[in-house]
């Protein structure tokens, strides 16, 4: 027996150490599969990111408590952008204001007398009513027996009244909107009852951005994959890929958009010109916010009933 064990023990001492490295479980290529599953998951979290940003319009889930312009909620979800609608159009309307519109100056251009000819028609419609309605509270029961001609006249001399008083009003209007009118409000206000149309314009206007955002999220996420790749090469801890997968779902929606911000005037780098992807069509991009904001938005029906009911007004 002990010459046995004695056996074994020098065996098992003629044996070569064996290094570390060759003892790793990790096929080797798996270290080219590493940067094809960075590229993924770089692009689905971007992919994931603006499709939370957006979606869904209305908060869904169980919605026991929502804190006040927040997407998030016990338990449920909504889309950032229609959660916030109110404020990002107020605050939108108030920058706005501040350093390109001018309200008074806008209003100014407005000629009275256009109104005036505008509105013709359709105070010429109620013209009838109207002269009746007025017999009536002066002399009553008078004006149906009255001759043809006479309420010819009448209703005439009342379309021309009618057509005047728009006309004053609207002088008087240009005078005063901004007592009258809460541009502010009303954007803030109209944002949060037309959700989906926001949600819309967005979409809209930043398409290509939101485009670059997905292809950059695969592009970083592949690059990122090799460094990845490089370093579970030489240090194969168990913590480093989900590590690196978490940096990797962070870093590129952070990168993607930095790079369509910033940087905001044109640089020259090695004969190439970089400047914020959106900044790049902000001529295009604010011709496209001002028709989708003057049809969805600041239309004349929506202006003249905040001055004549809004918040101002009383």
């Amino acid at each position: 027996m002990y010459d046995w064990n004695h056996r074994m023990l020098l065996q098992e001492a003629d044996q070569p150490e064996q290094d570390d490295d060759d003892d790793r479980d990790v096929p080797f290529w798996m270290f080219f599969v590493i940067p094809v599953v960075s590229a993924i998951v770089g692009y689905g979290t971007n992919v994931i990111a603006l499709r939370m940003s957006f979606y869904p319009v209305e908060f869904t889930g169980i919605k026991i408590w929502q804190p006040a312009n927040q997407p998030f909620g016990f338990f449920g979800w909504q889309g950032i952008v229609p959660a916030r609608a109110r404020v990002m159009a107020s605050r939108l309307t108030e920058l706005f204001m501040n350093r390109l519109l001018d309200l008074e100056e806008m209003f100014s251009r407005i000629d009275p007398e256009v109104v005036k000819r505008q509105c013709k028609p359709a105070t010429e419609v109620l013209t009838d009513r109207i002269a009746k309605e007025t017999m009536d509270m002066l002399v009553p029961n008078v004006y149906d027996s009255l001759h043809a001609q006479t309420k010819q006249e009448i209703r005439r001399a009342v379309s021309d009244q009618s057509a005047d008083m728009v006309s004053k009003l609207m002088a008087a209007t240009q005078s005063r909107i901004l007592e009258l009118l809460d541009l502010i409000s009303l954007m803030g206000r109209l944002a949060e009852e037309n959700k989906a149309e926001v949600v819309t314009m967005f979409l809209e206007v930043g398409k290509r951005e939101y485009k670059f955002v997905e292809l950059s999220g695969l592009f970083f996420g592949f690059l990122f994959g090799c460094v990845q790749a490089l370093i579970y090469y030489f240090y194969d801890a168990w913590w480093i890929l989900p590590t690196a997968g978490l940096f990797v779902g962070w870093f590129t929606n952070y990168l993607a958009i930095r790079l369509i911000f910033e940087p905001t005037e044109p640089i020259r780098i090695l004969g190439f010109t970089i400047q914020g992807v959106f900044l790049k069509r902000q001529q295009e991009a604010s011709v496209s916010i001002a028709d989708l904001s003057q049809s969805n938005f600041l239309t004349v029906g929506h202006m003249m009933n905040e001055i004549v009911t809004g918040a101002l007004f009383f």
